[in-house]
């Protein structure tokens, strides 16, 4: 008797616990929305994490292909909606304008022998310096510098984001030095192959409403079948208004050394620095 009367407050009470749990479940469940959005123009991939961010601790966010999959709250739904109505958009054609210099200079030694000189009964006489004095020779060294610059201008048709390949210079050999860079920088090579390899960097553009952001990586164009290997982890992002040159060389000149080797190289006595500007319009 003892043990029943204890049981029956017990009973009533996990059954009032366990209508309150669902209660506060439906309750939950009616305060969450759940939708799919299918998008039109962009992968889903592309705008998660906008849409993770609106959402944050408020929900849960997925993608698959072109679908997002939202549960959230109202309120924070509403937001989602709009920020999905802004992001998917057809993508834009942009107009990436490239303006090279470059700037040339050199030295060049010329070494004159002027003067005579007698060799038994032969004089050998040189040049008409009337100063030399009799059986002697003078050697004068004249030194001489000198300064080139080109200019010229291109431009490329890409969509908003897509990656364009910019060349600098031409092919050069695929030395030990660049070896040691893309060890350093990209991949390990157990077989050196000595090839020749163009250089030059890719930019990416994204247009952000009256303003750019873009991204800058040096690259190495190699033959057909080795394709471009991109130095990601060197990437230097800029945000720039739109019709605003942007001075890749003076950008990338201090940023690390394998953009240095590409911009800059030494020939001889003869120094050749590249500047690369960008426009994106």
């Amino acid at each position: 008797m003892i043990l029943k009367h204890y049981l029956k407050p017990m009973l009533w009470l996990i059954m009032r616990m366990s209508m309150l749990v669902l209660t506060m479940t439906s309750l939950a469940h009616a305060a969450s929305d759940f939708k799919i959005f299918a998008l039109q123009h962009r992968f889903a991939e592309e705008i998660l994490p906008t849409i993770q961010a609106i959402v944050g601790e408020n929900g849960t966010t997925s993608a698959i292909q072109n679908q997002l999959i939202v549960r959230t709250d109202s309120k924070t739904m509403a937001e989602v909606e709009q920020a999905i109505t802004t992001l998917d958009t057809a993508r834009e054609n942009l107009t990436i304008r490239v303006k090279r210099e470059n700037n040339q200079s050199g030295t060049a030694n010329n070494t004159a022998v002027k003067g005579r000189t007698r060799i038994g009964n032969v004089i050998i006489k040189t040049g008409n310096d009337t100063r030399t004095r009799r059986d002697g020779i003078n050697i004068g060294l004249e030194n001489s510098q000198t300064q080139t610059k080109q200019s010229s201008e291109q431009f490329i048709q890409v969509s908003d984001g897509a990656p364009a390949y910019i060349s600098v210079g031409e092919s050069i050999p695929y030395t030990s030095e660049w070896v040691l860079l893309t060890q350093r920088y990209a991949v390990t090579q157990k077989n050196t192959e000595f090839i020749e390899i163009g250089t030059g960097f890719t930019v990416r553009a994204r247009s952000i409403g009256n303003q750019v952001e873009i991204d800058i990586t040096p690259t190495f164009s190699k033959q057909a079948q080795y394709g471009r290997l991109e130095f990601e982890q060197l990437t230097s992002t800029v945000r720039v208004h739109r019709g605003e040159w942007v001075n890749i060389g003076g950008i990338m000149q201090q940023r690390d050394d394998v953009s240095r080797t590409i911009l800059s190289r030494s020939n001889g006595r003869s120094d050749e620095n590249n500047q690369i500007l960008i426009r994106v319009e």
